[in-house]
């Protein structure tokens, strides 16, 4: 900001101490600094008699981004181009510490969702772990099942067979005496159809003792010639 008051003009930024008072030369001093008031007439002529311009580091600002915005405007108004090389580069320090800030923000929020993420890991791995060995644990106990109940089906089919092949055994038996007992009976008809078949007259003289009467028996005796 810049206004002139008794005829001498001069500038001061925002943010600057209250206490400054104008002094005689037309500058402002406060304690022992003194800044001097330059108009754009006798810019020259001041920096002819003093030969300086005045610090603008020995004094602190009330706020730095203030300060920046301030001094950026004045250099845009062309008040001293060293000035605005001097607030340029201000800014580009303020920019690369604001850069860095953020960088390590960003670090401290990776490292924070990192830790995180590794407890979340670790209780996640220790949740399946425990179902793993339950999962593990309920199948041995069912493979052991499976395996008695297969034992014990074989053995059921085992004694199935066993009691199959007595029954055949058994049936084996039966039909061995139905077939003993059918062989008798041929044999005894066959002996029965024999006698049968052999019983001829000779048969019955020899079991009447016919053979012993000679002619007699057979109705040719002395007494049949005689009749006849």
């Amino acid at each position: 900001m810049s206004w002139s008051g008794d005829g001498s003009a001069w500038h001061y930024w925002r943010g600057a101490p209250t206490a400054w008072t104008q002094a005689a030369t037309g500058g402002l001093q406060c304690g022992s600094l003194e800044i001097f008031g330059i108009s754009h007439g006798a810019r020259e002529q001041e920096q002819g008699q003093d030969g300086a311009l005045p610090a603008f580091d020995q004094t602190k600002p009330a706020s730095d981004q203030r300060v920046i915005m301030e001094m950026s405007s004045s250099s845009a108004s062309g008040v001293d181009p060293l000035i605005s090389q001097l607030q340029r580069a201000v800014n580009m320090e303020k920019k690369a510490e604001k850069r860095v800030q953020a960088i390590e923000k960003e670090q401290l929020e990776k490292k924070q969702q990192w830790s995180s993420w590794q407890a979340q890991l670790k209780q996640s791995y220790a949740k399946e772990k425990t179902r793993f060995l339950a999962s593990m644990e309920r199948l041995a106990r069912d493979l052991c099942r499976g395996y008695s109940g297969a034992v014990a089906s074989q053995d059921l089919e085992f004694a199935a067979l066993i009691h199959s092949a007595d029954l055949q055994m058994e049936e084996r038996d039966d039909m061995e005496a139905v077939i003993q007992r059918a062989k008798q009976a041929a044999l005894q008809e066959q002996r029965g159809t024999r006698e049968d078949f052999v019983s001829t007259p000779l048969d019955s003289a020899k079991k009447e003792d016919r053979c012993g009467q000679g002619l007699a028996a057979l109705g040719l005796g002395q007494e049949a010639h005689t009749d006849g």
